[in-house]
């Protein structure tokens, strides 16, 4: 019998019928273009702290950068560039390109007692910050062999993989950031905090699906 190992990566997505999935299956309120605008704005000051860690404590290396892009570093261990706009809704009008940076950088593990998945550091910082700032656009995804089928010479001819993804942080991070400085809470303010540490803590955010593979 055919088995194959369970695969993690991270899925970024920004088409406007992914995210409005999300924000109904999460219980979240809308959020208007200009208060997601307000939102991206306020956390420049945690991204430009993450960015300061990137260089000063893992050898990452700023590069230069048009006037429109928030930041640019480069890995030390390798030639992937991370690089964010000075505007969110920069991202949905360059999805593919950002789609291809950051399931190139960020980087899922396992843990090996709880089995749980997370972003492997020094990038969850921002990975999780991204995801309370546009709620389903990056997910960490957990693919687990369910099917398979074989073609008249006997050639595997599909393949489906049973999908789970978890579009929000972990609490425990939030709370860790919410404890260490209030810098992240009045990003948000704390009602919209308060609605999305409700909506991380639960379990229902955790969400299933089938993809085949021809």
């Amino acid at each position: 019998m055919m088995e194959l190992d369970p695969r993690h990566y991270a899925r970024y997505r920004l088409d406007a019928e992914a995210l409005e999935t999300w924000r109904q299956h999460s219980c979240l309120p809308k959020v208007s273009r200009d208060l997601r605008e307000a939102f991206y704005t306020a956390a420049r000051p945690f991204f430009e702290q993450a960015i300061r860690n990137l260089i000063q404590y893992h050898s990452w290396r700023q590069i230069e950068h048009e006037s429109n892009v928030l930041f640019c570093v480069q890995s030390p261990s390798s030639d992937a560039i991370l690089a964010l706009p000075d505007t969110c809704s920069s991202l949905f009008e360059h999805a593919r390109p950002c789609e291809r940076m950051f399931e190139a950088l960020f980087q899922i593990e396992q843990d090996a007692n709880d089995g749980r998945l997370f972003v492997a550091e020094p990038l969850a910082d921002i990975f999780h910050l991204l995801q309370l700032l546009v709620p389903g656009c990056l997910s960490l995804v957990k693919a687990e062999y369910a099917s398979h089928d074989v073609d008249d010479d006997g050639e595997i001819a599909w393949i489906t993989w049973r999908t789970y993804a978890r579009a929000l942080p972990p609490p425990s991070w939030m709370d860790l950031h919410a404890q260490a400085s209030s810098q992240i809470v009045a990003i948000f303010g704390s009602s919209q905090w308060a609605i999305l540490r409700r909506a991380a803590a639960d379990s229902e955010v955790l969400a299933s699906g089938d993809i085949t593979f021809e």
